[in-house]
């Protein structure tokens, strides 16, 4: 199977688990988001966010998936999710 890697984010809807699934040459290619929260908007909502950016990382580009990554973050900039975000684009520590 494909690396991956999770990462759990503290942020201000709560602790939200991270998964970035890896190709084989080691790019992100897939993104789990889990909120603590089950049901609910807030969990659906960062459910939704995770199943974007794979969206975002499989579509034809000349950029990274890194650079992908860190473009969603920049426009999600100024909003309630950007501290979450760029944790995400940081990337999981393991």
């Amino acid at each position: 199977g494909s690396p991956c890697t999770t990462t759990w984010i503290d942020t201000s809807f709560g602790i939200v688990v991270a998964t970035i699934v890896r190709s084989h040459d080691g790019g992100a290619e897939q993104v789990f988001l889990r909120g603590n929260v089950v049901g609910g908007e807030s969990g659906a909502a960062i459910e939704a966010l995770g199943r974007l950016i794979t969206i975002v990382l499989r579509m034809p580009s000349t950029m990274s998936p890194e650079d992908r990554m860190r473009e969603v973050v920049g426009s999600l900039s100024g909003t309630n999710i950007e501290r979450f975000t760029s944790e995400l684009a940081q990337g999981p520590t393991g």
